[in-house]
């Protein structure tokens, strides 16, 4: 909200400073909501294209659903147990086989034009 609209609406009696509580936003939360459950590597200028504003979708994916992007999919932001577990069991298993990593070569990626 504007300053401008804010002095106005003090002129006129209102004695706090919150906003009014927006219409649509548990329909914004649904909608969003089933745009990512249907596919999980919609991004948010996709999911924004269905007539709502960027920042309200980001907004809704980070605080209301408890999302985040990650390689290219959305997943929720906390591990469950069980995903929690599995990390655990693969990263063993890739320590147990330490030797498979001797014969990677790592470096810097350059691009020259």
């Amino acid at each position: 909200m504007s300053v401008f609209e804010r002095h106005r609406r003090f002129k006129e009696g209102r004695k706090d400073v919150q906003d009014d509580p927006r219409s649509g936003t548990d329909a914004n939360v649904d909608r969003v909501r089933i745009l990512v459950c249907s596919d999980r590597k919609l991004g948010v200028r996709l999911i924004a294209e269905f007539n709502m504003n960027r920042e309200t979708v980001r907004q809704v994916i980070r605080e209301d659903l408890g999302m985040r992007k990650f390689f290219a999919k959305m997943v929720p932001r906390i591990l469950t147990d069980g995903q929690k577990q599995r990390q655990i069991r693969i990263s063993s298993g890739l320590l147990c086989n330490a030797e498979m990593f001797d014969g990677v070569v790592t470096g810097n990626e350059t691009w020259c034009f």
